[in-house]
C-alpha cells in the first residue's frame, strides 16, 4: 500500500490542474499563433549565373519550400505556395549552382504583416556604370 503525504497529493492535484488548463486552452492562449504564407509570384529582373538561366527555389526556416524552372531576365514564375509558420520565418530567395548556392533575396516574415494583403519584395544588385538595379521581386501574402 502506498502512502501519499499532503504535499505530494497537493504536488499531484497541481499537475493535474496545469494540463487541464493547457489542454483545454485555445493555441494563441498558450503564446503560438499559426500564421499563413501565400507566395503568389517570383521575377527574375537579372541574370546571376553568366552561363545560362538561374533555377530559383524557395527556402523558409531553412526547409526548401518551393524549386522553379529556368528563370531568364525578365521572366515571372507563380509558385502557388501556401504554408503556415509560428510569430516569424526566414524566407530566402536562392539560386542553385554547381558550387554553393546564391542567395539572391531574404524576407523576415513575421506576424505584424499579417492582413496587410500583398506584400512585394525587392532584392537589388550592384551593376557597373548602371547602380543597383532590380535582380528579384517576390509577390506574397501573410494571413490568420
Amino acid at each position: 500500500m502506498r502512502v501519499f503525504t499532503s504535499v505530494s497529493l497537493r504536488r499531484m492535484a497541481l499537475s493535474l490542474c496545469v494540463a487541464a488548463l493547457l489542454a483545454a486552452a485555445p493555441l494563441g492562449a498558450r503564446g503560438r499563433i499559426a500564421y499563413f504564407l501565400d507566395i503568389y509570384s517570383v521575377t527574375c529582373w537579372m541574370q546571376n549565373d553568366p552561363g545560362g538561366a538561374d533555377e530559383p527555389y524557395l527556402k523558409l526556416n531553412g526547409n526548401r519550400i518551393w524549386t522553379g524552372g529556368d528563370c531568364t531576365p525578365i521572366s515571372t514564375q507563380y509558385p502557388s505556395v501556401h504554408t503556415d509558420f509560428w510569430e516569424h520565418a526566414d524566407l530566402y530567395i536562392m539560386e542553385d549552382d554547381f558550387g554553393s548556392d546564391d542567395t539572391v533575396g531574404y524576407v523576415y516574415v513575421s506576424s505584424a504583416q499579417n492582413g496587410q494583403g500583398t506584400l512585394t519584395y525587392y532584392s537589388y544588385k550592384w551593376v557597373d556604370n548602371l547602380g543597383w538595379m532590380p535582380n528579384y521581386s517576390m509577390d506574397y501574402a501573410v494571413y490568420q
